[in-house]
C-alpha cells in the first residue's frame, strides 16, 4: 500500500513550502529577478507546484527520514520538476556541461540560482541541514550554475534577510517581503489548496 503523509506532515510541508516561497520571492524582488515568469509566487503556482496533492503526498513524507520512502519522495519531486525553473535549469546543455540549456534564458538561471541558494539556507535533511552563507561554496554547485552563484551569493548575503519566523500559520500570514501582487496570489493559492485538501478528506 502506498504510504500517505499524516495531517501534521502535510501542514508542516505546506508551511515550509510557503516560507521557502517567501524567501525566494523576497530576494527576487530585491534583485530584480524573474520579472517575466508566469509561475509566481515561486513553487506555489503553475503546473507541478508544491501545493498539488501528487507533489504533497510524496514530499511530505521526507520528515520521517525513512529510506524506504525515497521512491515515493522522488516520484513527487519529478512531478514538481516540470516547473520551468527546474526543467530548464537543473541540468546543463547535453553537449557541454559548462553551458546552460539553450532554452533557458538568463532570467531563468537567475531565478534557479536564487532558489538553489535559498534551499541551502533552509533546514533540509537531504542537503545536510541549514547552511550559513559561509558554508555555501560556489564549487559545490554544478559547473553550469557556478557563474551565477558567484554573482548572487554575495548579493543575497549583503541584503537584510527576510523575517520568516513571522509566518506561523497557513490560515493567516503576513507579507514577509513579497511584491504585493504575489502576496495576494500566495494567500489565494494557499486558501484554495487548503480547501481542496479538506474536500478530499486528507486534512480536517
Amino acid at each position: 500500500m502506498e504510504p500517505m503523509p499524516t495531517e501534521g506532515e502535510i501542514q508542516r510541508w505546506m508551511l515550509d513550502t510557503l516560507k521557502h516561497s517567501f524567501r525566494v520571492e523576497y530576494f527576487m524582488k530585491r534583485l530584480f529577478v524573474g520579472n517575466n515568469h508566469a509561475e509566481r509566487p515561486h513553487d506555489i503556482a503553475g503546473k507541478g507546484n508544491k501545493y498539488e496533492w501528487d507533489v504533497i503526498k510524496g514530499l511530505a513524507l521526507q520528515y520521517r527520514n525513512d529510506e524506504s520512502l525515497t521512491p515515493y519522495i522522488n516520484a513527487s519531486m519529478e512531478i514538481h520538476r516540470q516547473q520551468r525553473h527546474h526543467r530548464l535549469c537543473n541540468e546543463p546543455d547535453p553537449n557541454d556541461d559548462l553551458m546552460t540549456q539553450p532554452e533557458a534564458n538568463e532570467d531563468d538561471m537567475f531565478e534557479s540560482t536564487v532558489d538553489s541558494i535559498c534551499s541551502l539556507l533552509e533546514d533540509r535533511t537531504y542537503q545536510g541541514g541549514a547552511h550559513s552563507y559561509d558554508e555555501i561554496k560556489v564549487e559545490d554547485f554544478p559547473p553550469h550554475k557556478q557563474p551565477y552563484v558567484k554573482i548572487f551569493l554575495p548579493r543575497m548575503r549583503s541584503l537584510k534577510q527576510p523575517d520568516l519566523e513571522a509566518i506561523t500559520s497557513l490560515e493567516s500570514f503576513p507579507n514577509a517581503g513579497m511584491a504585493k501582487e504575489f502576496y495576494q496570489t500566495a494567500v489565494r493559492n494557499t486558501n484554495e489548496a487548503l480547501s481542496r485538501l479538506r474536500a478530499e478528506g486528507v486534512i480536517s
